[in-house]
Protein backbone atom coordinates (compact mmCIF):
# COMPACT_ATOMS: atom_id res chain seq x y z
CA UNK A 1 0.00 0.00 0.00
CA UNK A 2 1.37 3.00 -1.07
CA UNK A 3 1.27 6.64 1.04
CA UNK A 4 -0.28 9.70 -0.79
CA UNK A 5 2.07 12.30 1.63
CA UNK A 6 0.12 15.45 1.08
CA UNK A 7 -3.15 13.79 1.63
CA UNK A 8 -1.90 11.63 4.27
CA UNK A 9 -0.29 14.87 6.16
CA UNK A 10 -3.42 16.81 5.80
CA UNK A 11 -5.46 13.47 7.19
CA UNK A 12 -4.30 12.14 10.16
CA UNK A 13 -7.11 9.46 9.88
CA UNK A 14 -5.79 8.38 6.96
CA UNK A 15 -2.23 7.92 8.11
CA UNK A 16 -3.98 5.53 10.64
CA UNK A 17 -5.71 3.67 8.40
CA UNK A 18 -2.77 2.95 6.78
CA UNK A 19 -0.79 2.03 9.52
CA UNK A 20 -3.43 -0.14 10.75
CA UNK A 21 -3.17 -1.79 7.18
CA UNK A 22 0.73 -2.97 7.46
CA UNK A 23 1.84 0.36 5.78
CA UNK A 24 5.38 1.51 8.04
CA UNK A 25 5.33 4.24 6.09
CA UNK A 26 2.21 5.57 7.40
CA UNK A 27 3.60 4.61 10.79
CA UNK A 28 7.04 6.51 10.50
CA UNK A 29 4.72 9.95 9.38
CA UNK A 30 2.16 9.38 12.60
CA UNK A 31 5.68 9.05 14.60
CA UNK A 32 7.43 12.09 12.75
CA UNK A 33 4.04 14.25 13.03
CA UNK A 34 3.04 13.38 16.58
CA UNK A 35 6.72 13.02 18.42
CA UNK A 36 7.79 16.39 19.28
CA UNK A 37 3.91 17.57 20.75
CA UNK A 38 4.10 14.21 22.62
CA UNK A 39 7.74 14.27 23.76
CA UNK A 40 6.94 17.88 25.03
CA UNK A 41 3.64 17.08 26.72
CA UNK A 42 5.35 14.27 28.96
CA UNK A 43 8.60 16.45 29.63
CA UNK A 44 6.25 19.32 31.23
CA UNK A 45 5.21 16.76 33.91
CA UNK A 46 8.49 14.48 34.00
CA UNK A 47 11.12 17.08 33.34
CA UNK A 48 13.92 14.56 33.33
CA UNK A 49 15.36 14.14 29.38
CA UNK A 50 15.95 10.41 30.06
CA UNK A 51 12.89 9.69 31.29
CA UNK A 52 11.06 11.82 29.02
CA UNK A 53 12.96 9.62 26.17
CA UNK A 54 11.72 6.53 27.45
CA UNK A 55 8.36 7.29 28.22
CA UNK A 56 7.80 8.81 25.16
CA UNK A 57 9.00 5.71 23.10
CA UNK A 58 6.89 3.78 25.51
CA UNK A 59 3.27 6.35 23.81
CA UNK A 60 4.30 4.81 20.57
CA UNK A 61 5.46 1.15 21.23
CA UNK A 62 1.49 1.31 23.00
CA UNK A 63 0.09 3.42 19.46
CA UNK A 64 1.50 1.04 17.36
CA UNK A 65 0.23 -1.83 19.54
CA UNK A 66 -3.30 -0.46 19.39
CA UNK A 67 -4.40 1.12 16.70
CA UNK A 68 -6.84 -0.96 15.61
CA UNK A 69 -8.95 0.96 18.89
CA UNK A 70 -8.09 4.41 17.18
CA UNK A 71 -11.88 5.82 16.53
CA UNK A 72 -12.42 7.85 13.42
CA UNK A 73 -16.09 8.90 15.57
CA UNK A 74 -15.04 12.03 17.08
CA UNK A 75 -11.95 11.77 18.34
CA UNK A 76 -8.42 12.77 16.42
CA UNK A 77 -5.46 10.47 16.65
CA UNK A 78 -4.03 13.14 18.88
CA UNK A 79 -6.34 12.59 21.55
CA UNK A 80 -6.23 9.02 21.54
CA UNK A 81 -2.16 9.60 21.66
CA UNK A 82 -2.11 12.12 24.04
CA UNK A 83 -4.62 10.32 26.51
CA UNK A 84 -2.08 6.81 26.33
CA UNK A 85 0.68 9.66 27.37
CA UNK A 86 -0.84 10.73 30.27
CA UNK A 87 -2.29 7.53 31.65
CA UNK A 88 2.04 6.62 31.09
CA UNK A 89 2.96 9.69 33.20
CA UNK A 90 0.57 8.69 35.98
CA UNK A 91 1.61 5.37 35.80
CA UNK A 92 4.98 6.86 35.74
CA UNK A 93 4.33 8.97 38.73
CA UNK A 94 2.62 6.44 40.71
CA UNK A 95 5.42 4.16 40.52
CA UNK A 96 8.01 7.19 41.51
CA UNK A 97 6.43 8.31 44.33
CA UNK A 98 3.83 4.82 45.34
CA UNK A 99 1.09 7.19 45.10
CA UNK A 100 0.20 10.27 43.20
CA UNK A 101 1.21 13.55 44.46
CA UNK A 102 -0.69 16.01 45.30
CA UNK A 103 -0.62 19.59 44.62
CA UNK A 104 2.21 20.70 46.80
CA UNK A 105 4.31 18.58 46.39
CA UNK A 106 3.72 18.97 42.31
CA UNK A 107 4.53 22.04 42.67
CA UNK A 108 7.28 22.04 44.97
CA UNK A 109 8.83 19.12 42.57
CA UNK A 110 8.27 22.19 40.21
CA UNK A 111 9.67 24.65 42.08
CA UNK A 112 13.30 22.82 42.75
CA UNK A 113 13.62 21.64 39.16
CA UNK A 114 12.57 25.04 37.86
CA UNK A 115 15.99 26.43 37.58
CA UNK A 116 17.48 23.12 35.98
CA UNK A 117 14.53 23.16 33.85
CA UNK A 118 15.38 26.82 32.51
CA UNK A 119 18.83 26.28 32.20
CA UNK A 120 18.55 22.96 30.50
CA UNK A 121 16.47 24.87 28.20
CA UNK A 122 18.38 27.88 27.71
CA UNK A 123 15.42 30.21 27.20
CA UNK A 124 14.90 33.60 27.28
CA UNK A 125 12.58 35.55 30.49
CA UNK A 126 9.67 35.45 28.84
CA UNK A 127 9.79 31.62 28.95
CA UNK A 128 10.60 31.49 32.24
CA UNK A 129 7.39 34.13 33.02
CA UNK A 130 5.13 31.64 30.66
CA UNK A 131 6.73 28.29 32.75
CA UNK A 132 5.96 30.43 36.25
CA UNK A 133 2.46 31.52 35.29
CA UNK A 134 1.66 27.95 34.08
CA UNK A 135 2.97 26.68 37.71
CA UNK A 136 0.41 28.84 39.79
CA UNK A 137 -2.28 26.73 38.09
CA UNK A 138 -3.39 23.57 39.63
CA UNK A 139 -2.34 20.39 38.01
CA UNK A 140 -5.61 20.15 36.24
CA UNK A 141 -5.81 23.75 35.14
CA UNK A 142 -2.19 23.67 34.27
CA UNK A 143 -3.04 20.57 31.73
CA UNK A 144 -6.11 21.71 30.48
CA UNK A 145 -4.57 25.31 29.32
CA UNK A 146 -2.02 23.01 27.63
CA UNK A 147 -3.83 21.15 25.85
CA UNK A 148 -6.13 23.53 24.53
CA UNK A 149 -3.78 26.45 23.89
CA UNK A 150 -0.78 24.61 23.64
CA UNK A 151 -1.19 21.12 21.83
CA UNK A 152 -4.48 22.80 19.82
CA UNK A 153 -7.41 20.51 20.79
CA UNK A 154 -10.56 20.93 21.17
CA UNK A 155 -12.94 20.47 24.24
CA UNK A 156 -14.13 17.01 22.88
CA UNK A 157 -10.92 15.78 23.24
CA UNK A 158 -9.65 17.23 26.28
CA UNK A 159 -11.94 15.74 28.28
CA UNK A 160 -11.93 12.19 26.27
CA UNK A 161 -7.83 12.62 27.41
CA UNK A 162 -8.59 13.73 31.00
CA UNK A 163 -11.39 11.06 31.72
CA UNK A 164 -13.89 14.38 32.07
CA UNK A 165 -17.04 15.92 30.51
CA UNK A 166 -16.57 18.54 28.79
CA UNK A 167 -18.53 21.28 30.77
CA UNK A 168 -16.14 20.33 33.60
CA UNK A 169 -13.30 21.38 31.01
CA UNK A 170 -14.84 24.42 30.03
CA UNK A 171 -15.18 25.39 33.65
CA UNK A 172 -11.48 24.29 34.46
CA UNK A 173 -10.15 26.11 31.22
CA UNK A 174 -12.24 29.04 32.47
CA UNK A 175 -10.76 29.28 35.61
CA UNK A 176 -7.56 29.11 34.85
CA UNK A 177 -7.73 32.03 32.39
CA UNK A 178 -9.34 34.50 35.22
CA UNK A 179 -6.53 33.38 37.44
CA UNK A 180 -3.96 34.32 34.92
CA UNK A 181 -5.63 37.21 33.85
CA UNK A 182 -5.46 38.38 37.42
CA UNK A 183 -1.76 37.44 37.97
CA UNK A 184 -1.38 39.60 35.19
CA UNK A 185 -3.55 42.35 35.97
CA UNK A 186 -1.92 42.52 39.67
CA UNK A 187 1.65 42.78 38.04
CA UNK A 188 2.49 39.23 39.22
CA UNK A 189 4.20 38.24 36.02
CA UNK A 190 5.75 40.03 33.31
CA UNK A 191 5.05 39.34 29.86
Amino acid sequence: MTLNKVKAKRDPFLLVELAQKGSEEAYEELYNQYFTPIYRYVFVSVRSREETEDLTQTVFIKIFDNLDKVKRIGKSPAAYFFKIARNLIIDYLKKKKDLIPDEADYLSRKVDTKTDFLNELNKKDEIGNLIKMLDSLSESQREVIELKFIKDLNNKEIAYITGKNEAAIRKIQSRAILKLRDKLNNHEFKI
